[in-house]
């Protein structure tokens, strides 16, 4: 029974961080020094618009979103050249993206600083 409550916990304990964390990016997001947007649904869906290219045309991008650790995967339901997957940190109302893997759109090894809305 005490293994049967632990196993219990600790499988509630685990969803409940891993909410947590996807909660944690929910919301909008603005560039701090760029044009960039993005808007993270609690679905696994987001909306974007990014610069792309060295005229930073604004581009819209939406898709999927999953997350793995301290990592973001991007896929893009229009194109999937335009899928990227970065490494994120989030404090308090501030987030960090590194572009580990950009597409079509981002250079790989860029950082982007982006502020919640």
């Amino acid at each position: 029974m005490k293994r049967i409550l632990i196993l219990l916990s600790s499988t509630v304990l685990l969803a409940t961080l891993a909410c947590h964390r996807h909660s944690a990016i929910v919301g909008s997001w603005h560039e701090v020094n760029g044009k960039d947007a993005i808007s993270f649904s609690q679905d696994g869906t987001y909306n974007a618009t990014m610069a792309w290219g060295p005229a930073a045309v604004p581009t819209p991008l939406s898709g999927k979103y999953r997350l793995e650790g301290h990592t973001i995967s991007l896929t893009s339901s229009r194109n999937p050249s335009d899928s990227m997957t970065c490494d994120f940190k989030i404090d308090g109302d501030e987030m960090t993206l590194t572009y580990t893997m950009g597409g079509m759109v981002k250079i790989n090894g860029t950082t982007a600083r982006f502020k919640r809305l």
